[in-house]
């Protein structure tokens, strides 16, 4: 999807004109979707930034998610488990792919998150 189209779908939703917290890796996209009159910025992103904020969500008592109007994010977060090695054993470290809800979910939570330690 185009950022122009992704702007435009964005506006029918986003009434108040709301801050959205957008993925940092393109500040190329996000200036393009400001051009259109959205108040964007880029996601704060740090050394094991994706390790602590699905930490943070872990320690939450509970996340609720519709699978029926959401079964993408469902499908993450029920789906999501740290990498295994060769032999089928986990590893401790979390991969980054299949996780676009997820990372949008720790972005939207990032004044949640800081000064707050996981257990």
């Amino acid at each position: 999807m185009s950022n122009r189209k992704a702007a435009q779908l964005i506006q029918k939703e986003n009434k108040s004109n709301k801050i959205i917290i957008c993925d940092s890796a393109e500040p190329k996209s996000i200036a393009e979707v400001a051009e259109y009159g959205l108040r964007v910025i880029g996601a704060k992103k740090g050394p094991d930034s994706v390790e602590y904020g699905i930490k943070w969500l872990q320690d939450l008592e509970a996340i609720i998610i519709d699978p029926v109007r959401c079964p993408n994010t469902a499908r993450e977060f029920y789906g999501y488990e740290l990498v295994k090695d060769a032999n089928g054993e986990f590893k401790a470290k979390f991969p980054d792919k299949n996780n676009h809800s997820i990372d949008a979910v720790r972005y939207s939570r990032e004044d949640d998150m800081r000064n707050v330690r996981v257990r």
